[in-house]
């Protein structure tokens, strides 16, 4: 943790749940978001949203 850009404290992450080469489904959820309050909630899903070219999703 702590490595700059992302969320410092695992109270408010995200975590990728796949690894690269993982076949996905539609609808497969590819992230989760931690967080121990609204506010921390808030902000995890800010920092995603963000960042919409984080992940690449090719055939």
């Amino acid at each position: 943790m702590g490595r700059g850009i992302g969320p410092t404290h695992a109270e408010a992450g995200i975590v990728c749940t796949l690894r690269a080469g993982d076949i996905v489904d539609k609808g497969q959820p590819l992230f989760e978001v931690h967080a121990n309050s609204r506010g921390e909630l808030a902000y995890a899903l800010q920092f995603a949203a963000m960042r919409p070219d984080v992940v690449l999703i090719a055939d």
